[in-house]
């Protein structure tokens, strides 16, 4: 989240908007929660296109 942060200017201005609020602490909670979000959202699309050993051994067969 530090890193993202410093690098991604969304993310930046997402804690400074947040930071009066919430605290550093908080906004940086908020952030890391975003953070997996997007991440959990990508590996359940990826997930989408994987063929699970035993269905393709059935269809082999």
């Amino acid at each position: 989240a530090v890193v993202q942060r410093q690098r991604h200017p969304g993310a930046g201005a997402l804690v400074e908007r947040l930071e009066p609020s919430k605290g550093k602490r908080g906004a940086y909670r908020v952030l890391k929660r975003h953070l997996i979000d997007v991440i959990y959202r990508a590996m359940v699309r990826d997930r989408a296109g994987w063929v699970h050993a035993a269905v393709e051994h059935h269809l082999a067969a």
